[in-house]
């Protein structure tokens, strides 16, 4: 295996693995992350508006969409991680399955 094969290899994972980080917008509503606070947040803001409770609901949110951020970093370096290891072993057994028997 040439050196330019391991490269772009590792090339397509990253990007396989980017793609997973981006993902698809977060649907609060269907997030279980401090779903009680969230709501929460939101009746007040909307039974009191004032810049303060606009503002408490707006905290909640963006820790809901940093929360699924981080989520899909992990998942993405996780499965990066996993191709790596795969990489590796492919790569080992590749190279032992073409090495020449020596003769004594």
């Amino acid at each position: 295996m040439k050196a330019w094969h391991v490269i772009a290899l590792i090339i397509v994972e990253l990007l396989v693995a980017g793609s997973m980080m981006l993902g698809e917008a977060p649907n609060l509503g269907k997030l279980s992350y401090r779903y009680q606070e969230r709501i929460a947040a939101l009746d007040t803001w909307h039974e009191h508006p004032s810049p303060a409770t606009q503002a408490a609901y707006q905290v909640e949110s963006e820790r809901a969409v940093r929360y699924v951020a981080h989520r899909n970093l992990v998942r993405a370096a996780g499965i990066f991680a996993a191709f790596l290891v795969a990489d590796a072993v492919l790569i080992y057994v590749w190279k032992v399955s073409r090495r020449r028997p020596t003769v004594a």
